[in-house]
């Protein structure tokens, strides 16, 4: 046996601790480890139960995610939980920190839990675009119910061992949960026990099982999806014996995780992961209890639904009073509807709403552990001043961040920070470094991002970051297509077969084509480009009063905010007999797109390439179950990419190639090493 685990015993109590960093990943090794240890005190006289339990900060993080990129190493997870069930003798899991995925699946085969106060747990396996694959749909449902077990793994997100709708499944201990787990293993020794197989109490009311089954397959849109091999397994564990269950998740599971979208969120998953190592990742992160908002508009409102769902205090401090009670009326509204509607309970309303507050701006900062700065009003004379190890954040994208900071006199501990909206829903940010930043101040934005259940990644303090580029890419393209002679329709439609929830244009109506026209011409003068001819798309649309959806006209006509079709006055030069093919359409956005995260990548706007996938799905709404435009020019090969560059770099510069895609199409690389 090898020292990723260590045996020793407490009078007749065995104790297995995992003991394999980072995190006790339950890799081929440690499992065999595991399985021998089983095999062995099964049969030992002089153990009368076992205990599991994990070294270091946590119980497990699971199975790493890279085996599921070639044969599955043996034994498997699933053998492994089937032998710890039918342990002749009990066996107690005693967690701490977190179990996660394969963890929590092998925290669930024990006996019984014992879990240390503020031991966090998940199923996170849908985020991978797979249903847990080793008995959790079978066990955890005959605890809990269809309902708190379809939650838990629908969303992904992780829960605290001592909610409530867990209490069938873990007991919490104050101090040493190994202590606990040995003296309750002692008792089931003694005592008699019973399997999770065997258990029944999450059944006992079969109607609301097969309503909260109803009701999850309502809200799953696609038949073919994860989320329903999650249903279904869930919906079998209450029509099939235990072991004709097991069978089934075990069959879904292989199904499903050889499939192209489920290599794409295992893709996205790691990205992620990637995203937090950060070169400031090492500095001193402070806590954040409380954070002031000063600004005014939908974005605060926003805002405070964000950080108030997540247990932060917030100090609210709008332009005028006016607009502050504005804002906290608002938030009430939509607290008072959600507990109409049963999304929120009237408790856990009160508690949310009692921790806005409006105030001034200089009262907001110095209560603040940190500051998001909309930048949208005059600050006082002087600036409110920050408390000791408080943190700055201008909520921009990036290129004009250093004047406001100065005015604050916020000093090192200032960045910029991008909101993707809604921010009460979008899960991704992008902090914006400036030169000279203190490493604290960046690894607490990440780590507050990190609360507020949102991936950060870290991008060069330059305007647009990432985000902002390639959405003018992608929107330079479609201008350029436009000029050809294809319609908006047309282009708007290749970038959904292209991979994008929302075209060019639809989301330039969206977003305010005065808004989007600045910003795009912002971005053009940055890197000492030409703005938009006097007769762009974007100026004629303005000068004809076609401001966007909230006007009820801009690229397409609206009523009550949805679109009814291309406005019939938009122009169309030169004639359309010069378009390029339909069908060539999406090809010539993606190679755009490419390119330009290419030159991202080039000038460090930020640390790889993943975080570019990233930024493209979180923020750009590229499609997940492709994992982002630079796997699928992996995937496809860069080459194809570089011959549409070179035929379409007449057209626009968005086209003409950058040396990057040129040296790894000459190496046979990709933006992900060879591909295979």
């Amino acid at each position: 046996m090898s020292d990723v685990l260590k045996v020793e015993h407490r009078d007749d109590v065995a104790v297995l601790t995992m003991d394999r960093p980072p995190g006790n990943a339950l890799s081929p090794g440690l499992r065999a480890d595991l399985m021998q240890a089983f095999d062995t005190l099964s049969d030992d006289a002089g153990t009368d139960a076992i205990v599991l339990c994990g070294a270091g900060p946590g119980f497990s993080s699971g199975v790493e995610i890279t085996e599921y990129d070639g044969p599955a190493g043996l034994p498997g997870l699933g053998d492994l939980c089937t032998r710890i069930e039918n342990c002749p003798k009990p066996v107690v899991a005693a967690l701490h920190g977190t179990a996660m995925g394969g963890g929590l699946e092998l925290a669930l085969a024990c006996h019984a839990r014992i879990a240390a106060p503020g031991t966090r747990i998940g199923l996170p396996d849908i985020r991978l675009g797979l249903p847990p694959g080793s008995g959790a749909t079978q066990r955890l449902p005959r605890l809990t119910g269809a309902q708190t077990a379809l939650q838990l793994m629908l969303s992904g997100q992780p829960a605290d061992a001592a909610d409530r709708r867990l209490s069938r499944v873990f007991r919490t201990a104050e101090g040493d949960p190994v202590g606990a787990a040995c003296r309750m293993a002692k008792h089931m020794a003694s005592d008699g026990w019973q399997r999770v197989r065997d258990r029944d109490g999450g059944f006992s009311d079969p109607m609301g099982y097969q309503a909260a089954i109803a009701t999850a397959r309502g809200q799953i849109a696609d038949e073919a999806s994860p989320e329903m091999d999650v249903l279904r397994c869930v919906e079998a564990a209450q029509l099939l014996p235990f072991d004709r269950g097991i069978e089934f998740e075990r069959s879904v599971f292989l199904d499903r995780v050889a499939t192209p979208a489920a290599r794409a969120r295992r893709h996205l998953f790691a990205a992620e992961k990637r995203a937090a190592l950060m070169p400031e990742a090492s500095g001193a992160a402070a806590p954040v209890e409380t954070v002031a908002l000063l600004g005014g508009g939908d974005l605060m409102v926003e805002l405070c639904l964000a950080l108030m769902e997540r247990d932060v205090n917030v100090r609210l401090a709008a332009p005028d009073a006016a607009q502050g009670q504005a804002i906290a009326n608002r938030v009430g509204t939509i607290y008072d509807q959600a507990a109409a509607q049963g999304q929120v309970d009237a408790g856990q309303r009160t508690a949310h709403l009692a921790r806005l507050e409006t105030t001034g701006a200089t009262a907001a900062v110095a209560q603040a552990d940190l500051v998001l700065d909309a930048a949208i009003s005059a600050l006082p004379d002087p600036p409110p001043g920050l408390k000791p190890n408080a943190v700055w954040a201008v909520l921009s994208e990036g290129g004009k961040i250093s004047d406001r900071v100065a005015r604050a006199d916020a000093g090192a501990r200032a960045a910029g920070l991008k909101l993707h909206r809604p921010a009460h829903a979008t899960s991704l940010v992008e902090i914006a470094v400036p030169d000279g930043a203190d490493p604290g101040a960046i690894a607490t934005l990440a780590r507050f991002a990190n609360r507020i259940g949102r991936a950060a990644v870290r991008c060069r303090a330059r305007p647009g970051l990432a985000s902002g580029n390639l959405e003018a890419a992608l929107l330079a393209a479609g201008l350029a297509l436009h000029r050809q002679g294809n319609g908006v329709t047309a282009i708007d439609e290749a970038a959904r077969i292209c991979g994008f929830d929302l075209g060019p244009f639809q989301r330039a109506d969206i977003t305010g084509i005065q808004t989007g026209f600045d910003r795009y011409a912002g971005l053009l003068d940055a890197r000492g480009l030409l703005p938009p001819a006097q007769d762009s798309l974007l100026r004629e649309r303005l000068g004809a009063g076609a401001a966007g959806r909230r006007a009820g006209r801009g690229f397409y006509l609206y009523d009550s905010g949805k679109p009814t079709g291309p406005d019939p006055e938009l122009p169309m030069h030169p004639p359309p007999d010069t378009a390029l093919p339909a069908n060539s359409l999406p090809a010539t956005l993606l190679a755009a797109v490419v390119n330009e995260a290419a030159r991202l990548l080039a000038t460090r706007m930020v640390q790889r390439a993943s975080d570019l996938d990233l930024v493209l799905v979180r923020g750009l709404g590229y499609d997940k179950n492709r994992g982002g435009p630079l796997l699928q020019a992996d995937l496809g090969g860069l080459l194809a990419i570089l011959k549409t560059l070179r035929k379409l770099s007449a057209f626009a510069p968005i086209w003409q190639p950058q040396p990057l895609i040129e040296e790894m199409v000459k190496n046979g690389t990709g933006f992900y090493g060879r591909p295979e």
